[in-house]
């Protein structure tokens, strides 16, 4: 043995080694540190045997509560899952009801409106579905009075000229009308000259009833009594027509 090397001790293996070089000593149980570096490799081997500080080695317990916090996190989704799934639609149908029931229908028009503005809708919509009836209704009547046939004319025809006249006015022509009847009928020649003087005809009922239902008949819908009195006096004043082109003037 060196004596100069105060702090050189025998190894099993006959090695020399110096502490200041190598804190740590082998020994027959195991390895020592010695000096600065003992008290961290102690702490550090506390550490590794009681599992804090390596995430590889974590404790029990931590690992249980991780386990549990995510099974935890699992069983709150899968209630939630399940939940949604099979909770019955009550809430769907109390707020499709409340919906309804914050809704109403026209029944004008047939659309919908809130509560609150369907009592104005209504009063509005009445006003405009009267306005838009009287508006069909002065069509229709416009449409048939078109396709309506026209008013009889008023008046009667003369029997002797066929000039139609009013009820005031036929009375003074008549008179006029046959005076100067009787004069053309002296001015032709004798073989074209009339021999009786025009009458007014007289119609019944009957026979004016009856030229009314023949024309019915024949399809003719709208022909009505005055239009049958007016045929009578046009035949009447055909029979009664003048060859006014025969007469000679001197």
């Amino acid at each position: 043995m060196n004596h100069n090397y105060p702090f050189e001790r025998s190894r099993p293996n006959e090695h020399k080694i110096r502490e200041s070089h190598c804190p740590t000593k082998h020994t027959v149980s195991g390895t020592q540190q010695v000096g600065p570096m003992s008290n961290i490799s102690a702490s550090w081997r506390n550490k590794k045997s009681t599992g804090i500080g390596d995430p590889n080695s974590a404790p029990k317990t931590l690992g249980m509560t991780r386990l549990s916090s995510s099974d935890s996190t699992k069983e709150v989704r899968t209630t939630s899952i399940t939940i949604s799934d099979t909770e019955p639609k009550t809430s769907t149908i109390s707020s499709k009801k409340s919906s309804q029931s914050l809704i109403q229908v026209c029944p004008i028009c047939s659309r919908f409106y809130g509560l609150a503005s369907i009592d104005i809708h209504r009063r509005a919509c009445q006003l405009a579905d009267e306005l838009h009836r009287r508006q069909m209704e002065a069509k229709q009547a416009w449409d048939n009075k078109l396709v309506r046939r026209p008013s009889h004319p008023p008046g009667t025809l003369c029997h002797i000229c066929g000039r139609r006249y009013t009820h005031a006015s036929l009375s003074l022509h008549i008179p006029r009308c046959l005076k100067q009847w009787i004069l053309w009928n002296k001015m032709l020649p004798k073989r074209r000259q009339h021999r009786q003087i025009p009458i007014t005809p007289t119609p019944t009922n009957e026979e004016l009833q009856e030229r009314v239902e023949k024309a019915h008949r024949n399809g003719l819908t709208y022909y009505a009594l005055a239009d049958a009195l007016d045929e009578i006096m046009l035949e009447a004043s055909l029979k009664n027509k003048l060859p006014v082109e025969l007469i000679h003037t001197k």
